[in-house]
């Protein structure tokens, strides 16, 4: 999801129940497919768990930690 000032940008996969509740609240346009326009997310973790946004080719991986 992403606020412009005016609409509130969705991709689609959202809940129905989820985005009716969000057009009760503000104008909202769902996207018809995934896009670039969202940004990308990886993630890293020292709880042994990664992931990554296949919008932008990334690839999850987990590495050990030396507590040392």
């Amino acid at each position: 999801m992403h606020f412009d000032g005016e609409l509130l940008q969705v991709e689609p996969g959202f809940d129905e129940a989820a985005l009716r509740a969000l057009r009760g609240r503000f104008r909202v346009n769902v996207w018809p497919t995934r896009d670039l326009y969202f940004g990308g997310v990886q993630v890293a973790s020292t709880a042994g768990e990664a992931a990554a946004d296949p919008r932008r080719g990334g690839l999850a991986a987990v590495f050990p930690v030396d507590p040392g």
